[in-house]
């Protein structure tokens, strides 16, 4: 059984919100299209959505094997929680701080 969809072109506010995220964070970006059926393709229907990728090991993604550091994934965590912040108007409120943890326990939380 195959399926198809049409492609799915997330808003602008949405994906520069996600790459000042990733600038602010210090992370390399880039925009990439995305072959799979993920939610956030059927979510932009009804709301404006994006996506945010996290390098795995080996590069292996939808795989029993993918594997992700926990550091990178709440780095991505914070990068995503940022892009909310940025994607909505704020009126000359300050950026919120978040704090960065070496302590993997307090990263999983």
């Amino acid at each position: 059984m195959t399926a198809s969809m049409q492609p799915v072109v997330f808003p602008d506010q949405i994906t520069g919100a996600i790459a000042k995220a990733a600038d602010t964070e210090g992370l390399k970006h880039r925009a990439l299209a995305s072959g799979a059926f993920h939610d956030a393709a059927h979510i932009a229907s009804v709301c404006p959505s994006g996506m945010i990728f996290i390098p795995c090991r080996g590069g292996l993604s939808h795989h029993p094997d993918e594997w992700a550091t926990p550091e990178g994934t709440a780095l991505r965590a914070r990068g995503c929680w940022r892009a909310r912040w940025h994607s909505l108007p704020h009126e000359g409120a300050a950026e919120p701080v978040i704090h960065r943890s070496r302590d993997r326990r307090q990263c999983a939380g």
